[in-house]
């Protein structure tokens, strides 16, 4: 049939169409061009107003964030960035992981930062918990309060007597509390399985139990959290379980199986790096007022 088909010089209007079709087909490339020159030049106008919104875009850039069923979204249309103190951590993931979205986050320990950040604040933390913070993330020392070191309120270790063992504990429960019930407004605060004692000077809050496999890291470590206006976390790449009795599955238990040692504290406290990197997404809106919690909302 094409043998038959009218020449355009023939059809005047279809070869007016004909020659309109073939310059839009030209011009295609050109107009994809300045489309993408033009959602570059967004992009820079974007990352060029600063600080104050990369949180916002992170969480834009996190699909299920505002679907959750525990926040909502605030009419505020721009974020100021969260002041954010990381309590009694000294290796600065966590801290990193907040700075990394343009919040101010600072640590604060008695040892140095292992990373010797500019950020980070060598002493007592409690001597900053008035600084004006809008959220903190604590892991107050809990060895003294965990359910499984109750026996050496009883039975003390060499060196130490029962006086001293039941005075550190209660010092550990002051300075939880001191966490705890800090004048900050957002606050997250690490705890053990609490023995008897602990709890009843404590009184802890209800807790969220996490495990690094919920967030793309393939460790057990069971972690509780006691969150004051702040949602659960949400476990976003969470990983699937080796079987039992495996070698993956002994990889992953490498914490519970970690040798006696002067590190071995710090192996066994250290945060995951996902776990860091899901607090900073998830409670970063929280804590600078781009999301709030339903029971919040007005």
């Amino acid at each position: 049939h094409l043998a038959h088909r009218p020449h355009p010089a023939d059809c005047p209007e279809r070869g007016t169409r004909a020659v309109q079709l073939a310059s839009h087909v030209r011009s295609l490339p050109l107009a994809q061009d300045q489309a993408r020159r033009r959602t570059h030049r967004q992009e820079q106008a974007s990352a060029e107003a600063g600080r104050g919104s990369r949180a916002l875009q992170a969480s834009h850039q996190i699909p299920w964030l505002p679907r959750m069923a525990q926040v909502q979204r605030t009419s505020r249309e721009e974020s100021m960035m969260a002041r954010v103190l990381i309590a009694c951590e000294s290796s600065g993931v966590v801290r990193e992981a907040f700075r990394a979205l343009g919040h101010d986050a600072w640590s604060a320990d008695l040892l140095d930062a292992e990373d010797g950040s500019p950020h980070h604040i060598k002493g007592d933390v409690l001597d900053v918990l008035n600084d004006g913070w809008d959220g903190m993330v604590a892991h107050p020392p809990c060895t003294r309060l965990t359910k499984s070191g109750v026996r050496w309120l009883h039975e003390p270790p060499p060196g130490k007597t029962k006086d001293q063992m039941w005075s550190d504990m209660r010092d550990g429960a002051d300075l939880y509390l001191a966490m705890r019930d800090a004048p900050i407004r957002h606050r997250a605060i690490e705890n053990p399985i609490f023995h008897v004692h602990a709890r009843r000077l404590i009184n802890p809050g209800p807790r969220q139990v996490i495990q690094p496999w919920w967030f793309g890291e393939p460790f057990f470590k069971a972690t509780g959290l006691e969150l004051i206006n702040l949602p659960r976390l949400f476990p976003a790449r969470r990983l699937r379980v080796p079987q039992k009795g495996t070698e993956e599955y002994r990889q992953w238990s490498a914490i519970h199986l970690a040798p006696p040692g002067p590190d071995r504290w710090r192996f066994r406290s250290r945060t995951f790096p996902g776990i860091a990197a899901a607090m900073a997404e998830q409670w970063g809106p929280v804590m600078d007022g781009v999301f709030r919690l339903r029971s919040q909302a007005a």
